[in-house]
């Protein structure tokens, strides 16, 4: 396995590029290659692979890989900040198409880590500012805005860059009441729902 393994190490270029092939069959064996391929010293150049493919992956595509990018990230991940960022952005890109068990774990592993708090919750209200139809994304960010709403109104910023955060209590209330009324009414528009 081992000699496989480097064999396939050799070839990450070529398999990477497979992931643009117009061939469906070629793009998911591709992406099982590469998923393979991720280890703690490659974690961040293929993770970021795919991510672009990501963006631009069809719709039956996204729930597969945003499984598998969001396994590695969890796996190899070299910082919690950049776990939280990489999650942060399949949420945002593809969170339709995301588990629940990968909002509980971004939850869990914010909510056990003081140091992250501040980041965390300055992230997800910048996430939610730009991305509010994205039901697992706003599930993250409402719990995050929530526990440390009292970091976010003092001001706290951390990591970089360090972003000015201009927003007012009313505001915090507007986005809670839009988020609330999202979820509300894809509870009620949405197909299959049982009265």
């Amino acid at each position: 396995m081992a000699a496989d393994q480097k064999a396939i190490q050799r070839h990450r270029v070529t398999i990477v590029e497979c992931l643009k092939d117009p061939d469906i069959s070629i793009r998911r064996r591709a992406l099982d290659l590469v998923y393979s391929l991720v280890n703690t010293n490659n974690v961040r150049t293929l993770v970021r692979e795919m991510l672009t493919f990501l963006l631009n992956s069809d719709l039956e595509f996204r729930a597969d890989l945003g499984a598998k990018i969001c396994l590695v990230t969890e796996k190899f991940a070299p910082n919690r900040k950049w776990h939280l960022d990489t999650i942060v952005r399949v949420l945002s890109i593809a969170g339709e198409y995301i588990h629940d068990d990968v909002v509980s774990s971004l939850v869990g592993m914010i909510s056990q880590n003081e140091a992250l708090h501040a980041y965390a919750v300055q992230k997800m209200y910048l996430a939610l500012n730009k991305e509010i139809m994205k039901q697992p994304l706003v599930q993250a960010g409402l719990w995050c805005i929530g526990e440390y709403a009292d970091i976010l109104m003092s001001g706290q910023v951390t990591g970089k860059p360090k972003v000015k955060l201009t927003f007012s209590f009313l505001r915090l209330i507007q986005l809670f009441l839009l988020c609330g009324l999202i979820i509300i009414l894809c509870c009620l528009f949405l197909p299959g729902r049982e009265d």
